[in-house]
């Protein structure tokens, strides 16, 4: 998959995808030019039947607006397709009575299971529901309701989470919701039974909403008053092994041996592959990612060393700047890792590819914590060598 935020045209293999999505794009929107007059329902299947063809990750839907229509283009293949959601939203053409948008927003509780009862057959009406905080500052919700067949059946997660969706939003949801579950709730009876209501899960659909918004206030209440970079120098630091037969610490970083960090709860969830977000981690805008380096000589002792004189340097470069600093490192029996929190990106960005270079003998990239750009990377250095993702 070709990169869209920090594409460079010096891979003939990339190049080629980028250009080729390109021209589908712009083929999307000539299509859409020629009917955006007409009634939705007249062209939006042969228009997602186009995309379904050549852009087979994102997916449209259209909505009613107060004043004017909104096209959605949507990232349905998964959150690392944002970016080309993006790229499709850059190119759009001015059309008069259209809007073009990336991210639906929440709907109301009874537009909600309608469209569960229009689209999935399904009456939600009477469903319960329970919200949790779970671990990496995600939100957990279980869905209750008597059309369920059994626990966490694969039908019953695709309704739930539809309905959840519709309900927060593709902002909040993609961004704090880490997990789902359904049950079956028992059936209404006309009869009183007496303990009936102590088993039932405590919400309505329609407090769903206003409950999961309360626990995104919560976790945002936990998180620290400054950015990383204001405390990084008196800050404790946690350290934690990974062993790589055992993935659970090291899913997204396999040859991961060993790692030390600042922010404890937001590598480990990084590095066990959950849905990550650096809004759940930090309420100053900050962008989590970091350094994967390719550095071979020595021992892994020496490797180490070499990793924590870099990581004092960055330090020097980004925080008087108020640019970031490093948030934590990490060897492996490949590479070496720097984790960084970034305030300012392009910022930093022109600071780390002017300097970094001239540290580095063996290739470097950046890539990035968060899952929309877990396909997005840069290289420092020879920028022709693709990132090992």
């Amino acid at each position: 998959m070709t990169r869209f935020r920090f594409f460079e045209p010096n891979d003939e293999v990339e190049t080629g995808q980028h250009l080729r999505a390109l021209q589908a794009i712009d083929e999307l929107w000539q299509r859409f030019s020629r009917v955006s007059q007409q009634r939705a329902a007249t062209w939006l299947p042969s228009l997602r039947t186009f995309v379904q063809a050549e852009l087979p990750d994102l997916g449209l839907e259209v909505r009613d607006l107060a004043n004017s229509r909104a096209l959605y283009v949507l990232a349905l293949g998964g959150s690392e397709f944002a970016p080309l959601a993006e790229k499709c939203l850059q190119r759009a053409p001015r059309i008069a009575g259209w809007e073009f948008r990336a991210s639906r927003e929440p709907c109301a509780a009874e537009q909600s299971l309608a469209f569960i009862s229009t689209d999935y057959q399904r009456d939600l009406s009477r469903a319960r529901a329970k919200v949790g905080v779970g671990r990496g500052h995600g939100l957990e919700i279980v869905i209750a309701s008597e059309t369920f067949v059994g626990l966490d059946r694969e039908q019953d997660l695709d309704v739930a989470s539809e309905l959840v969706l519709r309900l927060l939003g593709d902002s909040v949801f993609d961004t704090w919701i880490s997990h789902i579950s359904t049950l079956q709730a028992p059936k209404p009876s006309p009869l009183k039974l007496l303990g009936a209501d102590s088993q039932r899960l405590p919400l309505s659909i329609t407090e769903l909403s206003p409950s999961v918004n309360a626990g995104v206030r919560g976790i945002e209440a936990e998180l620290p008053d400054e950015p990383c970079h204001r405390n990084c120098e008196r800050a404790d630091w946690v350290m934690f092994e990974c062993s790589p037969d055992d993935g659970a610490l090291a899913r997204r970083a396999p040859d991961l041996l060993m790692a030390c960090t600042m922010r404890p709860e937001m590598l480990k969830w990084y590095l066990q592959g959950g849905e990550f977000s650096s809004a759940r981690f930090s309420r100053q805008a900050e962008r989590f990612c970091y350094l994967k380096l390719t550095e071979r000589e020595g021992t892994l002792a020496e490797r180490a060393e070499k990793r924590v004189t870099l990581e004092e340097q960055i330090d020097r470069w980004l925080v008087p700047g108020a640019m970031g600093c490093v948030v934590g490192g990490g060897s492996g029996t490949e590479y070496q890792y720097i984790y960084l929190a970034l305030t300012q990106l392009e910022a930093a960005i022109a600071v780390l590819r002017r300097h970094l270079p001239v540290q580095l003998s063996e290739p470097a990239w950046l890539l990035f914590c968060d899952s929309e750009w877990s396909r997005e990377w840069l290289a420092l250095g020879d920028r022709t060598l693709p990132a090992p993702l």
